[in-house]
């Protein structure tokens, strides 16, 4: 939020929430007037027509929001911001092990029912290979360093 305010030149007021529940729970009543969250938190509330959705911060339309434009086409070029989800493990784990994981995680989710699931949910998943992963975790440590550098944030504030 504190770069889509910068680069349309408004001010915000950061509301801390310990979740997405609170957080949901306040948009839905007016007492935050916008909220940032996932498609998969918000969809509910958005069918139901609790919530509207303004725009998404994905680099192209959500295929379960097609008529929601991004964050990019409201003005603000080349804008990507996804949640998202990856399976973690510890630094020294074996390379054979991650690659049995990694093989584990995309079978289990090219599964029918767990990919219904997902798209029932709201969810878009990319599958990846470890070191594809690693890289863009690398590339996202870099990017929202320069966001909060820039926003002065800090923990605790």
């Amino acid at each position: 939020m504190s770069q889509i305010a910068n680069e349309f030149k408004v001010t915000m007021t950061h509301v801390p929430y310990k979740g997405g529940g609170p957080l949901t729970t306040d948009a839905i009543a007016g007492h935050v007037p916008v909220a940032i969250a996932s498609v998969a938190l918000l969809s509910p509330h958005i069918q139901a027509g609790a919530l509207r959705p303004v725009a998404v911060t994905s680099a192209k339309r959500y295929g379960q929001l097609p008529g929601t434009p991004t964050i990019a086409e409201l003005g603000i070029v080349g804008f990507d911001a996804e949640a998202w989800w990856g399976l973690l493990a510890p630094a020294k784990t074996p390379s054979d092990i991650i690659m049995r994981m990694n093989a584990a995680m995309a079978k289990a989710l090219r599964e029918p029912a767990v990919e219904r699931s997902l798209h029932d949910q709201g969810i878009e998943y990319r599958l990846s290979s470890p070191k594809e992963f690693g890289d863009f975790i690398e590339g996202e440590i870099g990017r929202w360093a320069k966001v909060i550098k820039d926003n002065k944030i800090v923990a605790g504030e």
